[in-house]
């Protein structure tokens, strides 16, 4: 089983509090945003989408995040990412998905700790220890579900819910 100290040389991105926001969010954002001709004031975003500016926060860090939208003075913009994965069907939004999720820092750090254990796989956890080590609690704790969530919506983890262990899928 993996220890928990074998990861502590991670890195300091470890401790980057990741938007608390699923996937499915911020590509019904991404659609309105391309339905407003790729650019929107992020008020009138709010409004098209029900939400609250506060609850737009966090899936416009996630969007700006993965390359996908700009943010100046208050109005959102597709990147050429982002246009580029609204316009593409199922299969390639899912690779460009991925491989957007692979340049997260802390999403390359767990996948550069997995690829060099034996078995590939890591405890839950032992990542919400590490977590909880460069940041509080609740922000640990979404972070470990962001990096189990994403990278099993983009096919780069498992997660096994029985033993509670995330694990590399094959590359």
């Amino acid at each position: 089983m993996q220890g928990f100290k074998e990861y502590k040389a991670l890195g300091d991105d470890m401790n980057k509090i990741l938007p608390r926001v699923g996937v499915s969010k911020v590509i019904g954002f991404l659609e309105v945003v391309h339905d407003n001709n790729d650019s929107a004031e992020t008020i009138q975003l709010a409004a098209d989408l029900d939400l609250e500016i506060d609850d737009l926060l966090p899936v416009l860090d996630a969007a700006e995040l993965l390359d996908f939208i700009e943010v100046k003075s208050g109005r959102v913009s597709l990147t050429p990412t982002g246009k580029k994965f609204v316009e593409n069907n199922l299969l390639e939004r899912r690779g460009l998905l991925r491989d957007q999720v692979t340049k997260i820092d802390t999403i390359k750090q767990v996948l550069d700790a997995l690829k060099t254990k034996k078995n590939k796989k890591m405890s839950k956890k032992n990542l919400l220890k590490l977590f909880k080590s460069t940041m509080p609690a609740k922000d640990a704790e979404s972070n470990t579900r962001f990096v189990i969530d994403w990278g099993r919506h983009t096919e780069i983890l498992g997660y096994n819910s029985e033993n509670e262990e995330i694990y590399l899928i094959s590359e």
